[in-house]
Order: structure tokens, then sequence, then C-alpha cells
């Protein structure tokens, strides 16, 4: 009897049998992919984050002068599962953004950032098993990732050399702006100058001036600029964004430390007065009436003088010499006469008090801070003054800053021949900012000397590195100044941030 027409085949079977198998198969493969696919991506991801992670630890130390800056970078990334004892390949390296040499680290007497931006580069090569793929080839499947930190110095205030930062006022009237009186010369390389007063004009000169930028830097202004020798220059721009002044001022007041807390005394007396020369041993010398007279003295070791805070003496300094000098005053003045050498000094007025070089006094200080907080800064006609800012291994945090101002609304005179020089950030935000006299270009400055190796010296040739940053700021007649932006020598702030 024939079978119905409707009746299963039995190669229908087999038909199904075959598409049940092919179905496992592909459910499998994607199975397999999903499993595989999903590991190698979590590999990725942490060995991505493990390369972040070891680079900005490596910049981090590298900032901080550590020698063995790559070593972190390599134990940061054990940390997260990745080392060269697992098979993986980690390379660690740094080159400057133009391709240059990066600061060497192990120098603590350098910035261990230069002053090109340096980028730390975290290369992580893994290998991992897959689970399922090993079934179709033998072979691991390679992840690579790539990490890299950028570290950049930077000044406190972008990249001019002389910067105002009185919101008004005409430079004519010195309260605000920059003001370049007649005869006067400005020689300045790597940088330009901000006047962010919104009085026209903000710049202001005579007819008689000498302004030399090299290319590429410009006078900016938030208002007009009036330089009569170049009524159509290319570098002048105006009408520039302002700066918010006390968030600046903040800024300033986070960054830099405050006043150290004064030392406990070794030796309390009524004064110090030594005016037929002689040898002041290392202490820590309180003086109750703050009257200090030293003539023809030399400081052995570490000297402090503690000036009594409710007296009104002055602390003078003649023809003297010292390896470190430290003064607390708060009132009176400190004055400098004739001469003074000192390989450190450091003067600290949590007051009013005063700091004057007088006439043709010489004064050279290899390491050399004047943090003053009500006072002024003057030296007078015909004085010779070498200084340099402390520098980058300072214990106290004042790296690269010569002069510190912090409320101070008197001035910063600058008076002298032509070998006068301060390296370094002059900062005195509220303060007028007066040149008389100035610098030469023919001079070879050294700054932090060290006799034990003197390849760590720090060299500066024709111009004066120096960022000046003032309420106003004013050139007067026969002023002739040489200034250079070189952030090695400035108080600087390291930023460090993910470049990739």
């Amino acid at each position: 009897m024939p079978l119905p027409s409707n009746a299963p085949k039995k190669h229908s079977r087999g038909q199904v049998l075959v598409l049940l198998a092919l179905g496992f198969v592909a459910l499998l493969g994607f199975v397999a992919l999903s499993i595989d696919g999903g590991m190698i991506l979590s590999t990725r991801r942490r060995a991505q984050a493990a390369a972040d992670s070891a680079a900005l630890a490596a910049a981090y130390a590298k900032v901080n002068c550590r020698s063995d800056w790559q070593d972190v970078a390599w134990e940061v990334a054990r940390q997260n599962g990745f080392s060269a004892d697992a098979g993986d390949v980690i390379n660690v390296t740094c080159e400057q953004a133009d391709g240059g040499v990066c600061a060497d680290a192990e120098d603590s007497r350098t910035i261990c950032v230069g002053p090109e931006e340096e980028h730390i580069r975290v290369s992580i090569t893994t290998e991992r098993q897959t689970a399922f793929a090993q079934l179709l080839f033998s072979d691991k499947l390679e992840t690579q990732v790539e990490a890299v930190a950028r570290a950049r110095q930077e000044s406190l205030v972008g990249h001019d050399i002389f910067v105002s930062l009185n919101p008004t006022g005409a430079p004519r009237a010195q309260a605000g702006g920059i003001m370049v009186n007649n005869s006067a010369t400005v020689n300045l390389t790597g940088g330009g100058m901000f006047s962010n007063s919104n009085n026209n004009p903000s710049v202001d000169s005579g007819s008689t001036v000498t302004i030399n930028l090299d290319p590429g830097s410009t006078i900016r202004a938030v208002g007009s600029i009036n330089l009569r020798p170049y009524p159509d220059c290319d570098w002048c721009i105006e009408g520039v964004q302002p700066i918010d002044v006390p968030e600046l001022v903040h800024k300033f007041h986070n960054l830099i430390p405050p006043i150290p807390t004064p030392p406990a005394c070794t030796q309390t007396v009524p004064s110090l007065e030594m005016k037929h020369g002689g040898t002041l041993s290392a202490g820590v010398y309180c003086v109750a009436t703050g009257k200090v007279d030293l003539r023809n003295v030399t400081m052995t070791g570490n000297v402090t003088i503690i000036a009594n805070p409710t007296t009104t003496g002055n602390i003078i300094i003649t023809n003297s010499t010292a390896n470190s000098l430290e003064i607390y005053n708060r009132t009176g003045s400190v004055i400098f006469k004739d001469s003074f050498s000192a390989k450190r000094l450091r003067v600290y007025s949590s007051g009013d008090s005063n700091v004057e070089i007088k006439k043709s006094a010489t004064i050279t200080v290899d390491d050399a801070l004047f943090y003053l907080t009500n006072g002024e800064l003057d030296w007078n006609n015909e004085t010779s003054v070498q200084i340099c800012a402390p520098p980058s291994d300072d214990p106290d945090g004042f790296a690269g800053l010569a002069v510190y101002m912090v409320n101070s609304t008197g001035k910063v005179d600058f008076h002298g021949a032509s070998n006068n020089w301060v390296v370094g950030t002059i900062l005195a935000p509220f303060a007028t900012v007066e040149y008389h006299g100035g610098s030469s270009s023919d001079i070879t400055i050294t700054c932090h000397t060290d006799d034990a190796n003197p390849n760590n010296d720090l060299y500066a040739y024709h111009n004066v590195p120096a960022q000046v940053v003032g309420g106003t700021i004013l050139f007067h007649s026969g002023t002739n100044i040489y200034a250079n932006f070189d952030p090695q020598f400035f108080y600087t702030t390291t930023v460090i941030e993910m470049l990739k």
C-alpha cells in the first residue's frame, strides 16, 4: 500500500540534523567571540588604565627629581597586573615635545622638568591565551597600549617678562600700566610685556625710546598702546582680555609658602653691635631692642638675626660677608652699606620693614630672597647689585623667587650701574616697580655655584633672566634693560596632565 504523500522522508531528517549541527557551531562561535572578545577588551582596558597610572606616577616622580622615575612606572604597572615577570613588555621613556633630550632627574640642582615641555611615555605590550580561539590556532592574542603624560613648567603669569597688574590708571601718572620714558632702552628676548590697565593709553612711551623684541614676542594691553617711535608696530596687541587680579593674587598666596617660623633663640641680647669688625659665629641671635649694627664682620656658618617685633631699630650691615644669613624683622629697615657678599641671604619682614641698599654699595648674593609683607625695596644710585634667586632644591619652597612683596603698595626702586642684575621672579603685584640705570648685554651670569661640582652651576649669557610683576612698571630716562624669559631661573609651577 503506498505511503501518504505528506509522510516525512529519511533525507529530510538528515538535513535537519546538519542544520542543527551548523547552528550549534555558529552559536558556539558567537559564544567564543563574546567570551574571548570580552576578555581581550577587558585586558586592553586594564592595560590602558595601568599605562595611564604609570605615566602619571613617573611624571610626578621625575618632577620631584627622583632618578628612579622609570622604576616607579614599572612598579605601578606591576600593581595593576602587568610586569616583565608575567611576560609583558613595558617601555618607559621621556622626550621633549620638540624631540630633544629630557632634563636629567638625577641632578637635584637643576629643575627636573626642563623649560621645554616633556612627554613621559609608557607602552605596555601583553599577550593573553584565549578561552576558545586557541582551539582554532595556538598563538596568543597580543594587546598593545600607550599613555603619554605631559609635564611642563609654567611661570606665575604667562610668557611675559614685564607684567603690570593694576587694572586702572595712567602710566604717566605712575598709577598703572607700563611707561617707557625718553632715552630708555628695553631689550627683551623670549617674552614681551603685558599691561592689565584699561587706561588709554595702557602702555605709553616718550618719543626717543628704543624697544627691541625678538620675533614672536609681543606687547599686549587691555587698553591702548602708545609707543611714539612705533606708531604702526605689528607686535602691539590692544584690547586683550584683562587678568582677574584678586583671583591671581589668591593663586600667589596658595602657591608661595608663608614666611617660615623663626627658629628658637640660641642667644638673646639687648642689641647686636660690632662696629670694629670681628667674627660672628653661627647661631640664632634674638635682639631685644631690634638694633643691629655690624661693620666689617665675617659671619661664619648659619647666622640668624631675629629682631624684637615691638621695636623699631634698624638692622645695618656694612662691609661684611656671610655664608648664610637670615633676618626676621617687622619694623625699621634692613640696610646694606659699602659691600656685602653671601652664599645665601633671606630677609623676612612680617610688617612694614624696608630693605635699603645704600649709594655705591656692592652686593653679591648667590641665593637671595627678600620677602616683605608691606615694606619697600630700594637701592640707591651707583650701586652694584648681583643677586640670584634661590635654587630649585630650596628646602623652603622659594625656588626662583628673588623678591616677594605681598601687600605692599610702595615701590621697588632699582638704581645702579650697568652691571646690576636680579635673576629670578620679582613679584610685587600692588607696588610700583621703577628702573633707573640698567644692565649690560655683555655679561655672563653664574647662579647657584657648586664648588664640588661646577657642572651644576646655572649660567645665563648676555641678557638677565627675569620675570617682573608689579602694579605699575616704569622705565626712567637713561634706563637700559636687557632681560630674557627663561623659566629655569623663575618661580614656576609644574603642570602634569595626560596627553594621550
